[in-house]
């Protein structure tokens, strides 16, 4: 029950139509799971991991679906600013999808902090039976 996050798409060429950059546009990077303030200032935190994080948890609730697949990477940033986000994953507890939209919410202070998401996040998973021990979860994230 354990799960390890790590971003192998910007080692190869595979992926290249995935990624852009706000500011050179050599540099490739995944923008469906950057924050907003990381988007367009290039400004990188905890509280824009637990964005990242918040897309992680979506992906790993739909088994493995692309962030965003009808929206184009160049127009994340249009589509976020209207306030629009992820919807809710079919079999996804309206509990944990809570926990998705707070991570996702404009104002990087406003996103819950990563030692909030370790327990609360198997505290839900363990009160709806599919989650044996928090013992898996870590505070640690890879960088995005």
């Amino acid at each position: 029950m354990t799960v390890k996050v790590s971003d192998f798409g910007l080692s190869r060429d595979v992926y290249e139509r995935e990624y852009y950059s706000s500011c050179d546009k050599t540099t490739k990077l995944p923008v469906k799971w950057m924050s907003p303030e990381s988007l367009e200032f290039g400004h990188y935190s905890s509280k824009s991991d637990v964005w990242s994080y918040g897309v992680v948890l979506w992906e790993l609730l739909t088994r493995g679906m692309c962030p965003y697949p009808a929206v184009d990477n160049w127009d994340i940033m249009r589509y976020l600013k209207s306030g629009r986000r992820l919807e809710k994953p079919e079999y996804c507890p309206d509990d944990v999808y809570q926990i998705m939209l707070r991570c996702w919410q404009w104002e990087p202070r406003k996103r819950p902090a990563f030692s909030e998401l370790v327990t609360s996040v198997p505290e839900i998973l363990g009160r709806r039976g599919r989650f044996e021990s928090s013992r898996g979860m870590s505070e640690s994230s890879d960088c995005k």
